[in-house]
């Protein structure tokens, strides 16, 4: 951690091309795993809507079957 720490204070310029490869990679996979917590809260969020508020925001009983049944790792 103290790594990481010491790395996000260095400007870009201080850090290696393999140190800046991999805060990218970290970077990444961390918004990665953020997306895939925010979708499946979305996903599981969704399915408590009833009918009425599923009319108000345009969607049907079937659309929330077919958002639901995808994994948390698909758009």
């Amino acid at each position: 951690m103290t790594t990481l720490r010491l790395a996000a204070a260095l400007t870009p310029r201080m850090l290696s091309t393999a140190e800046r490869r991999q805060a990218n990679w970290l970077a990444r996979s961390r918004d990665a795993m953020r997306d895939w917590v925010r979708r499946s809260a979305s996903r599981r969020s969704l399915q408590q809507l009833d009918e009425r508020m599923l009319k108000d925001i345009g969607l049907t009983q079937a659309d929330v079957v077919v958002e639901s049944d995808k994994p948390f790792w698909v758009r």
